[in-house]
């Protein structure tokens, strides 16, 4: 067989569906960052679409499944809209980035949820919840910590006595924090104990 009898064969190849389909998921890796935004690219990799239409995307993480799991629908309309694949489902695993050897990049700053958010299309105040990604380091644990109970804090009443965020449950309990509340409790009990020996 001639280079001629090859070329011909290659022609036709890439005429039968499979050969288009495969070219089509090519496209839609390589273009993976402008369909779900580059933060979410940075911790995400379509990896396959099998035979029943299902897309492998490998994730960074758990957290990351579980939240893109959350944006599944949505990231399956712009893919059916852009792309002719058969795409039925996405599917996120962390153990599939394992296996492929993928490594994140680095985090370039600490509000990742913000990036991630608008990447995905909600607004701050839609009242759409997405978790951030896992936290890498102690300091990035100890810092999405304190933004989450000064986010609370925001939400809170505040004691009468000691000015301090408190729950409702507290104030409709004691009128008061729980710190407050025992420290009376304290002073009280002093008092007794020295006014009855």
């Amino acid at each position: 067989m001639g280079l001629t009898g090859i070329k011909i064969l290659v022609q036709q190849a890439q005429t039968t569906p499979s050969w288009q389909n495969v070219q089509q998921f090519l496209q839609l890796a390589k273009q993976w960052p402008q369909i779900v935004g580059g933060v979410v690219a940075q911790q995400s990799r379509p990896i396959a679409l099998t035979d029943q239409g299902i897309l492998r995307v490998a994730v960074s993480s758990a957290v990351w499944a579980q939240t893109l799991t959350f944006e599944r629908p949505r990231i399956l309309l712009k893919l059916q809209d852009q792309y002719q694949l058969p795409i039925q489902d996405i599917h996120f695993s962390s153990r599939d980035w394992r296996s492929q050897g993928f490594k994140p990049k680095p985090k370039s700053n600490s509000n990742a949820a913000s990036k991630l958010s608008s990447a995905a299309g909600i607004s701050p105040n839609s009242g759409d919840a997405i978790q951030p990604p896992a936290p890498q380091t102690a300091k990035e644990a100890f810092e999405q910590w304190q933004q989450t109970l000064q986010r609370r804090a925001q939400k809170l009443n505040c004691c009468p006595q000691c000015h301090c965020p408190t729950p409702q449950g507290e104030l409709d309990q004691w009128q008061r924090c729980s710190l407050c509340h025992a420290r009376q409790k304290l002073i009280n009990i002093s008092q007794n104990i020295l006014e009855n020996p």
